[in-house]
């Protein structure tokens, strides 16, 4: 029997089980990025909460949690797609730890006994990304619009309703099969670049600027007119024959 059991009454000591047991099971908490193995997906990270130790006499001190290893890392994912981001050392987290051990799971996924009774256990940790403390907030969130972008917000995409605006500060790069733009109004600002074949449908209207500069043979199937002049209908006019 401690200290506290001896002189404490029968209530304080069922209130002193009850905070200790409340001790033991822990449901969340912030942690930080220790290191990281995007190849298996796991992270190790050190809680950013203390724990309460209580000793002997019945003193509590407190105390930091060891480094959780192996923490698997929720990436947003479903119906075959998902959205994975670069996470790295020191980046902050929300680690929830699960009702019940999921050794067994993890490794072979389906439905799983577990491995053993443990409940709410360090070593059952999931890290979750997105929470952070307010001396890593973002800047400048947007209040009406969904974006993907980088902390500083330097690029972004950003969707609202009947607009979509991406500014990138760099090189954008875009790789398909077959690509089709259905907008009956497209502006270029610009200079443009096409290293494949050019077929226009709709014809070709060149305005203002330096007009249009060719490097190579042109071929028509129809007329090419400048000004009033047609190139199929006129006529040179080269004057009368000289005498032989």
């Amino acid at each position: 029997m401690n200290q506290l059991e001896r002189i404490a009454t029968p209530e304080e000591i069922e209130r002193q089980k009850s905070e200790d047991l409340k001790a033991q099971i822990r449901v969340a908490m912030p942690a930080i990025v220790t290191s990281v193995d995007l190849g298996r997906q796991v992270v190790s990270v050190q809680p950013a909460l203390m724990g309460k130790l209580r000793g002997y006499e019945g003193n509590v001190t407190e105390t930091q949690y060891p480094v959780l290893t192996e923490v698997p890392i929720a990436f947003p994912r479903a119906g075959g797609l998902c959205i994975t981001y670069p996470v790295s050392v020191n980046d902050e987290c929300l680690v929830v730890f699960a009702d019940a051990c999921i050794d067994f799971w993890w490794q072979s996924g389906g439905v799983q006994s577990p491995k053993d009774s443990r409940s709410h256990d360090l070593s059952d940790a999931i890290a979750i990304f997105g929470l952070t403390s307010q001396p890593r907030k973002l800047p400048n969130v947007s209040s009406n619009a969904i974006e993907i972008r980088t902390d500083s917000r330097s690029d972004y995409i950003s969707l609202t309703a009947g607009k979509l605006d991406i500014n990138i500060n760099g090189d954008v790069n875009v790789t398909a099969k077959k690509s089709k733009v259905v907008c009956p109004d497209n502006t270029v600002q610009g200079p443009l670049t096409v290293t494949g074949l050019i077929t226009g449908k709709g014809g070709l209207t060149v305005s203002g600027g330096n007009g249009a500069s060719v490097t190579g043979t042109i071929h028509a199937t129809g007329d090419i007119t400048s000004g009033t002049v047609s190139l199929q209908n006129h006529t040179h006019n080269h004057g009368p024959t000289p005498d032989k």
